[in-house]
C-alpha cells in the first residue's frame, strides 16, 4: 500500500481549550435527517441553543436510509455534525457544564430509544478527589423529529451512575438474551474489568450485569486493562478483539451455531504481545459491499510502533501479519478507521497520528497486497 494523497476542503476547529482524545469519536447511524438549510455561514457556523427556523413539516423519512451524524467530543463539550445533502450543521449539546471532563462517550439507538448518548466523566473536587460517573441520556420517542430536535431533547433525560474505577473505551453491541436481541453498553476500566450495562424494561433503568454471562472471553481478561475494544459481526461471523495497555492483543473468533441460537467460539482464544499499548482496533471486510463482504482482515494500531494489519483474521487470526509503511513516521499512532474514501467498491485504511498527519492506505487489488 502506499498513503494516497487527498485536499483539505473544509475544517471545524475546537473552541478554545478544546480537544479530543482517542475516545473522543462517534458515529451515529440513524434514518433520522437534518432540518436545517445551509448556514450561510458553512462550514464556520456553530447551532448553540435550540433552531427556531427548523422545518416544522416533518415528511415522511425513509426508514431505510442510512445516515450517519457523527459526534465529536472536547474535554468539557460535545459537538454533532449533523449530515444534509452536500452539507453539515455543526450542533452543541447543551450538556450540564458542571459534569467534569469528558473521558469517553458513544452514541446509537436501541429497541427502546431512537437516540442513546453514553459518556463517562471525571469531576476534580477540591481536595483532589477524582469521582467518576458513567452519564446516559436516552430519548424514546424521537421518530418524528429531526436530529437537531432529538439533540437539543435528549439533554432533557440523564441516568447518572457512579463508578468506583478510571473509565476508558465506551462500547455498545448486541446480544441475546432468552431468544431476543438486546442493545447493551460495555465500558473498559483500569480496574482491569470490563463493565456490561443492559436497560432494565421495568424501570426503564440501566444496571450493570456480569459480563461473563454474556461474553466469557472478555471477563477472562480480568488481569489486564484494555484501552482498545471491537466487536464485530460480518456473516455468520463474530469476531472479539481486545488491546491492553500492556500491549497484549487478545482475538475470539465466533460462528453462529443454530442449534443454540447463539454465537459460539470456533477455537482457542488467540493472543500476541505487541510492543506498546494498543491505541484502536478495526475489524473490516476488504470490499464495502455488505452483500459480498470479501475478506476480513483486522487493523490494530500501537502507540509506538507501525500500525499491523492481521490479513484474514477469521481463517489465519493472528498468524498472517503485514506492517503499513510509513504510519511510525509522524509520532504516535492515535486512531484508525476504515472506509470507502474514494468510491470504487474497496474499503481504505485511515490512520492518525499525533503529528497530524492522516495517512490513507489503499488495497492493490491487482497484486492482492495490502
Amino acid at each position: 500500500m502506499e498513503p494516497q494523497l487527498f485536499t483539505e476542503c473544509h475544517y471545524s476547529r475546537f473552541s478554545s481549550g478544546g480537544r479530543t482524545n482517542i475516545y473522543g469519536l462517534a458515529l451515529f447511524e440513524t434514518s433520522m435527517e437534518s432540518g436545517l438549510p445551509v448556514d450561510s455561514e458553512f462550514p464556520s457556523n456553530i447551532i448553540r441553543s435550540f433552531p427556531q427556523n427548523i422545518s416544522h413539516k416533518l415528511q415522511n423519512q425513509n426508514k431505510s436510509k442510512a445516515i450517519r451524524h457523527l459526534f465529536v467530543s472536547s474535554f468539557y463539550g460535545i459537538t454533532c455534525f449533523a449530515s444534509a445533502t452536500g452539507y453539515w450543521n455543526t450542533v452543541e449539546l447543551p450538556l450540564n457544564q458542571d459534569i467534569g471532563e469528558i473521558i469517553s462517550m458513544d452514541t446509537f439507538s436501541s429497541d427502546q430509544s431512537n437516540l442513546v448518548f453514553a459518556l463517562t466523566t471525571v469531576h476534580t473536587e477540591g481536595d483532589g478527589q477524582h469521582n467518576f460517573t458513567l452519564r446516559i441520556y436516552s430519548l424514546d420517542d424521537a421518530s418524528q423529529m429531526y436530529i437537531e430536535e432529538a439533540i437539543f431533547r435528549i439533554a432533557e433525560q440523564c441516568q447518572v451512575i457512579r463508578i468506583p474505577f478510571t473509565p476508558m473505551q465506551l462500547f455498545h453491541t448486541r446480544i441475546n438474551i432468552n431468544g431476543e436481541s438486546n442493545t447493551c453498553l460495555l465500558l473498559c476500566g483500569n480496574d482491569g474489568g470490563v463493565h456490561l450495562y443492559l436497560r432494565n424494561k421495568s424501570t426503564n433503568k440501566w444496571e450493570e450485569e456480569h459480563v461473563r454471562s454474556y461474553f466469557p472471553f472478555l471477563a477472562s481478561l480480568s488481569e489486564s486493562s484494555i484501552l482498545s475494544l471491537e466487536i464485530r459481526e460480518i456473516g455468520d461471523l463474530k469476531i472479539v478483539a481486545a488491546g491492553c495497555q500492556n500491549g497484549r492483543l487478545h482475538v475470539s473468533i465466533m460462528k453462529f451455531d443454530t442449534s443454540v441460537g447463539d454465537f459460539v467460539p470456533m477455537d482457542e482464544p488467540a493472543c500476541v504481545v505487541l510492543f506498546s499499548p494498543i491505541t484502536s482496533i478495526s475489524v473490516f471486510s476488504s470490499s464495502s459491499s455488505k452483500v459480498s463482504p470479501g475478506d476480513i482482515h483486522m487493523l490494530v494500531t500501537c502507540a509506538v510502533e507501525r500500525a499491523i494489519i492481521y490479513c484474514n483474521v477469521d481463517k489465519l487470526v493472528l498468524n498472517r501479519p503485514v506492517y503499513l509503511k510509513e504510519c511510525s513516521q509522524y509520532d504516535s499512532v492515535l486512531c484508525s478507521n476504515i472506509m470507502d474514501v474514494d468510491w470504487d467498491g474497496n474499503n481504505e485504511i485511515l490512520v492518525g497520528t499525533y503529528g497530524r498527519e492522516l495517512l490513507v492506505y489503499k488495497q492493490d487489488i491487482d497484486h492482492h497486497n495490502i
